[in-house]
């Protein structure tokens, strides 16, 4: 991209002696090497008023002065990371159903038995919007610890309509409040506790659905699998909120394939996440889809017990992005773990680890403006211990990060 370079000009930020940026200038699909992530070599990076204003090589650096200057000692630098998939809105843990999973029980042996996602819905039911709040402030924190500025948060753990409102409605406040990014999504999770479905379907489709769009929601997601929703539940929740305007997303074939992952395709789902059994000829339709396939290494590990077929994926050029996932099933909180578990266990290079959590992440989202380091967008960046992009996923260690920065202010620093 070429960019106007003034004579002399004054801004808030520059990030100096950075080794690589990766401005990541497009989505990437399938297999991605250093042109695909757009590597800029020997840089820096110029910010005003929260936007990056410019970014070039060494030789331009004299033309600017700022008010802070940062030095990335030769390291690299990419876009702050958007967590695509997360159940951050919840009380409770369920600790124990974690050692059952790890001594060879099934989760949907859990759920049938009223734990699960059911006994996370009834101990949230117990909590306040303060406490929820409070919840929320102390994971998004270590979330920005691990790189995220950005990150998508699903309801879902109500216990009835009245409470699935109370959560986005919780989540509304604190996308006001939050230090980073937040994206609500309108989940249908399970049935709740004793309902009758076909009531609770009902309800949800005509008063929650609504209600959710009225409060500025613009996904929604449904969970199709064994104990959740069957796929004609699935395609009757998501056609309604397909005609009320909203972007459709989908919990698929993680536990079993029912048909649920041919709903996504049929009605253009943005996303279709986990894919841990989904058939060859439903991953090679979706490689000829503008669908993001979401897939998160910890669940497909833990609760799902069963690697998604990402080399069909890569092979038919797949949107892919990498997600914690975090819930109360496994609380995972740190995308660089994500990152690390990306490259051994589903044996990603390192470019498509980035592009997974950056602008592809943005696509998913629908996000203008972020996942990508270019003039006018947001100052969300990362710079990291690392001389390379190639580390990532090689070197594997948890302090990776020196500085998260979102909208051109430090979040993070690995010396305070």
């Amino acid at each position: 991209m070429i960019q106007w370079v003034p004579t002399f000009y004054k801004v808030d930020t520059l990030i100096v002696n950075i080794s690589e940026i990766a401005t990541l200038p497009r989505i990437v699909r399938g297999y991605a090497r250093a042109e695909d992530i757009g590597i800029v070599y020997d840089g820096f990076i110029a910010i005003k008023k929260g936007l990056i204003v410019y970014v070039g090589e060494k030789k331009d650096l004299s033309r600017f002065s700022a008010k802070q200057v940062i030095d990335a000692e030769n390291s690299l630098v990419t876009p702050g990371f958007i967590d695509i998939h997360t159940h951050l809105i919840y009380k409770g843990s369920r600790e124990e159903e974690f050692e059952k999973l790890s001594l060879g029980e099934r989760y949907n042996e859990i759920l049938s038995r009223g734990g699960g996602i059911i006994r996370t819905m009834r101990e949230t039911s117990n909590a306040s919007k303060e406490e929820l709040l409070d919840l929320l402030f102390e994971r998004t924190k270590r979330l920005i610890k691990g790189g995220v500025t950005t990150a998508e948060i699903k309801s879902g753990y109500g216990v009835d309509i009245e409470h699935e409102i109370l959560l986005l409605e919780t989540l509304n406040l604190f996308k006001e409040l939050s230090e980073i990014d937040v994206v609500p999504t309108l989940l249908a999770h399970v049935p709740p506790p004793g309902a009758n479905r076909e009531i609770f379907i009902d309800l949800f489709t005509k008063k929650l659905i609504p209600e959710a769009k009225s409060l500025g929601v613009s996904f929604v997601d449904v969970f199709c699998d064994i104990g959740a929703f069957t796929p004609e539940e699935t395609k009757r929740i998501l056609t309604v909120a397909k005609e009320n305007g909203l972007i459709l997303r989908l919990h698929a074939d993680e536990l079993s394939y029912i048909g649920c992952s041919d709903i996504g395709v049929e009605l253009g789902c943005r996303t279709i996440d986990h894919l841990n059994h989904t058939p060859k000829n439903i991953i090679e339709e979706i490689g000829r889809r503008d669908i993001v396939v979401t897939l998160s290494p910890t669940t497909a590990m833990y609760i799902a017990k069963r690697r998604p077929d990402v080399e069909t994926m890569m092979k038919n050029k797949v949107i892919m992005a990498l997600a914690t996932d975090h819930s109360p099933a496994i609380m995972n909180l740190d995308m660089i773990d994500v990152l690390n578990l990306g490259a051994i266990y589903f044996s990603l290079p390192p470019a498509n680890l980035i592009a997974s959590v950056t602008i592809n992440a943005a696509y998913a989202l629908n996000l203008r403006y972020r996942g990508s380091i270019q003039r006018g967008y947001l100052a969300d960046l990362i710079i990291w211990d690392l001389p390379s992009y190639r580390f990532i996923g090689y070197e594997r260690r948890r302090d990776l990060i020196r500085y998260v920065i979102k909208k051109g202010e430090i979040l993070y620093s690995s010396g305070s």
